[in-house]
């Protein structure tokens, strides 16, 4: 269960990341819930079409469930820049609509990895 009840708005790079903790959960069995989604935050999932992908509820969490931190990334390193790539590639490969408006933004975001990544030779 993941509570969203203090997320104030979401972009595409937390929307690919939620693709690929749904992907990671329901391949060893479980199932990823969202929880006290905002309003604003839902419509920006349908509008990105994960809203068929994602459950949603708004229910408390366990008596024994556990707070886990996320580790963040230094702002344009080729860490964050790799994330981000994988989060659009994710989100371009749902739907037709959804690769005309994030394989671009991938593009990007693969061009820029490219030259912050030393090649071999």
């Amino acid at each position: 269960m993941l509570d969203l009840a203090d997320c104030a708005n979401l972009d595409s790079a937390f929307a690919g990341w939620l693709i690929r903790l749904q992907r990671q959960v329901t391949g060893v069995g479980g199932k990823l819930k969202l929880s006290c989604c905002p309003v604003v935050c839902r419509q920006s999932l349908e509008v990105m079409g994960l809203d068929g992908l994602l459950t949603f509820g708004d229910v408390a969490f366990p008596a024994d469930a556990r707070e886990v931190s996320v580790a963040g990334f230094d702002e344009g390193s080729p860490d964050a820049i790799a994330f981000m790539l994988q989060a659009h590639d994710d989100l371009a490969g749902l739907s037709p609509e959804n690769e005309s408006e994030f394989s671009p933004i991938a593009d990007l975001l693969r061009r820029e990895l490219q030259k912050r990544i030393p090649s071999d030779g």
